[in-house]
């Protein structure tokens, strides 16, 4: 920190102006947690994922497994590739795949015609949130990230 000695006016004493530089290091800090609290939730939900894909299928795991696994786990990892690459590109991405299937399970699991209450369909509701919610954080997270990269 420099202190400036500055006359204001010749009647006046010396006033002490303080200059402070502007440290970035926090901002910077940040990004880095941000960054990688985004990798270390995507890395955990799309590993949650995977299980919920090999053990929620018909009779367990088996190659019946496979096209949820491809289905849900290729776009996820996807994204984030492009969250560590580029992260606005990712973030966005992740947010609108975890939106697109919130929307598209919960409108099929409600046009099934079925009368059923929220109590029997509460499985299916979190099955639903177990799929979209991993993606969906691990966007905002990103786009965090990348707000906090460009203060610094």
């Amino acid at each position: 920190m420099k202190i400036k000695l500055v006359k204001s006016a010749p009647w006046r004493r010396p006033v002490r102006i303080k200059s402070v530089k502007k440290d970035n290091t926090m901002s910077r800090e940040k990004h880095k947690r941000l960054r990688l609290a985004g990798l270390i939730v995507g890395i955990a939900g799309l590993i949650e994922v995977i299980v919920w894909g090999l053990f929620n299928s018909e009779g367990g795991p088996g190659w019946w497994a496979i096209p949820p696994l491809i289905v849900y786990g290729i776009p996820f990892i996807l994204g984030l590739l492009l969250c560590w690459k580029w992260p606005l590109v990712g973030s966005i991405s992740l947010i609108i795949i975890a939106l697109f299937w919130l929307v598209l399970l919960t409108a099929l699991v409600f046009s099934s015609g079925t009368s059923q209450s929220i109590v029997e369909l509460l499985p299916t509701i979190s099955g639903i949130l177990a799929i979209s919610l991993p993606q969906f954080i691990t966007g905002i997270l990103f786009l965090l990230s990348w707000r906090a990269e460009r203060i610094v």
